[in-house]
């Protein structure tokens, strides 16, 4: 099984790129679970197609507990889900939490019951602080996967996450180890323009990243959020995550 960390700001649709390619290598036969880590609970909003769900880090702050199986869903097409929800105001640290869950799974037995090729976990943030990094530092992920559109804004933020990576993880720079350990790649998401594509692709050359895929702004994403679900199986653009769920599960 491989843990994946999905790293980018906010607002340039990570998400529901992630949730198209859980679904993507669900149709392949994979059994994915995608974590949320936000107090909005939008990171798997469309693989329930918006239903109302109950995060997890409530239900533990209110009982010291919780059964993590009974708290995730799973979409039409097989994709698991589970949404953490936020810290209290001022106290703890939502990145924390990933590791509390990623220790409630194993010692519950839910990893290995629901037989799990991939936990991604999704995170959102603007820049990589010490409390950000944490499951870096600890190296919670076998992969991290940056997430940006092309513009200064989000490469900043992508660069600073890949600073933080490489300096705790010396396998960090697209040289991963027998096992795959220590990679880190780049998805573009909502790439505006040509120019910004170009930007991204010198980016992804310099800073030595793969570049998996990069999705322009005016297609399928936008659409399908609008619509409230992830790509149907019989649209174009379901091809396209297809292919990158192949490059994912491809060794770089």
């Amino acid at each position: 099984m491989e843990r994946i960390g999905f790293w980018g700001k906010g607002c340039i649709g990570k998400s529901a790129l992630i949730a198209n390619l859980a679904t993507a290598l669900a149709r392949q036969g994979r059994h994915v679970l995608q974590v949320g880590n936000d107090c909005s609970l939008g990171s798997t909003r469309l693989l329930r197609r918006y239903a109302k769900i109950t995060p997890l880090l409530p239900v533990y702050r209110r009982e010291y507990h919780a059964d993590v199986r009974s708290l995730i869903g799973t979409s039409a097409d097989g994709v698991y889900y589970l949404e953490l929800g936020g810290n209290e105001s001022g106290i703890g640290c939502l990145s924390r939490s990933l590791e509390l869950t990623d220790q409630m799974l194993k010692d519950q037995g839910v990893d290995d019951a629901l037989k799990l090729d991939y936990i991604f976990y999704d995170s959102t943030f603007e820049d990589a602080c010490a409390g950000v990094m944490v499951p870096v530092r600890n190296k919670l992920f076998d992969r991290c996967i940056l997430f940006s559109d092309g513009t200064i804004s989000s490469l900043v933020s992508a660069n600073s996450a890949l600073g933080a990576i490489r300096h705790f993880d010396a396998e960090g720079r697209q040289e991963p180890d027998e096992k795959g350990e220590g990679r880190v790649q780049l998805i573009g998401t909502r790439v505006p323009d040509a120019a910004a594509q170009t930007i991204l692709k010198e980016y992804a050359s310099r800073a030595q990243l793969e570049l998996l895929a990069s999705f322009p702004l005016e297609e399928t994403l936008t659409r399908e959020e609008a619509q409230r679900r992830v790509v149907q199986p019989e649209e174009a653009d379901a091809e396209a995550f297809a292919e990158l769920a192949r490059r994912l599960e491809a060794q770089p």
